[in-house]
């Protein structure tokens, strides 16, 4: 990676997002194939309000995966998903009424089409990693389903607690335990923003019946032209390749990736990319294998892909 002062760079950005303590950093690795190897693809990111700062993003040389290079101590994550990240996202540390009915019609949608296209099996279990207030968990609790979630926003887990009456849990997912297994997980638009992926993929794996399904999305397609793609709330940008890659690196086969909003067509959705993958457990350990016949993406194709989408057009972009 070009070389730059980090820790100038960190500190300015702790604090314009509010931060009056330092936290300790390292350069981040490949979360996937482990690689040091990088190249920056964006020296500038949006913090909002139509404001940048630098905050560089590199993609991985040996597998195409696309991450901020800084990477902070869990407590710097704890603090920020606990106290700040609602207020500087939405302005309001607690949910509107909005926000849950949002959630309600996209918990639907994703009832709907895992009903549609798969046999939900009586007595099933259900876990959402990051599940804000918990409304995905109520349609599979309605069919007799064992359902948990855990998120690390305070606000919104005790209002999902409190008031919705859901069973959720304010936790980071990598601190994570149970006693029993689950038959589906989901992590919708959370894995961009834990401390570490690969631990809470690890406890997926863990607390997964045989045969358990997992739904993973994230921000993969810089389309909408009222959001800047890159930010300081996502840590990392997965694309169709990096979202299956650690999914088999993990023990999990890909069903299918798509573009299909299977959590309906809110507006600030529209640039969600899935992955639904079920567990098999013959993947894990086998990532060199994976990569070794082509699963990968060159920082030329990577390049190319922001080069071309429409958010290109502004000069906070290096490209």
């Amino acid at each position: 990676m070009t070389k730059l002062n980090l820790n100038k760079i960190s500190n300015y950005y702790l604090k314009k997002i509010g931060f009056d303590k330092k936290y300790k950093f390292k350069a981040r690795i490949c979360e996937i194939c482990n690689s040091k190897e990088n190249e920056l693809i964006q020296k500038k990111i949006s913090i909002g309000n139509k404001k940048f700062l630098d905050f560089p993003i590199v993609v991985c040389k040996k597998c195409g995966f696309v991450f901020q290079a800084i990477k902070y101590e869990k407590k710097f994550y704890k603090d920020f998903y606990g106290k700040m990240y609602r207020k500087i996202a939405y302005k309001n540390i607690d949910p509107s009424k909005a926000f849950i009915n949002r959630q309600k019609i996209r918990a639907k949608h994703f009832y709907n089409f895992m009903r549609s296209n798969f046999k939900l099996k009586k007595n099933g279990s259900m876990l959402d990693v990051g599940c804000s207030v918990g409304e995905f968990l109520r349609p599979f609790m309605r069919i007799g389903w064992n359902c948990f979630g855990n998120d690390p926003d305070k606000s919104f887990v005790e209002y999902g607690r409190k008031s919705l009456k859901l069973p959720i849990k304010y936790e980071m997912a990598e601190d994570m335990s149970f006693k029993s297994k689950f038959d589906l997980s989901i992590i919708i638009g959370s894995l961009e923003h834990c401390f570490d992926p690969n631990k809470v993929l690890n406890k997926i794996y863990k607390y997964s019946n045989k045969d358990a399904k997992i739904l993973i999305s994230g921000r993969g397609i810089p389309r909408s032209s009222n959001k800047i793609y890159f930010n300081h709330n996502h840590h990392r940008y997965f694309s169709y390749n990096s979202l299956e890659l650690i999914l088999m690196k993990h023990g999990f086969k890909p069903i299918f990736s798509t573009i299909y909003p299977i959590t309906g067509n809110a507006d600030e959705r529209k640039n969600e990319i899935f992955c639904l993958a079920v567990k098999y457990p013959k993947y894990r350990g086998k990532l060199k294998e994976i990569l070794k016949y082509s699963k990968i993406e060159t920082v030329k194709t990577v390049q190319y892909f922001f080069k071309n989408s429409e958010n290109r057009k502004t000069k906070h972009y290096i490209f």
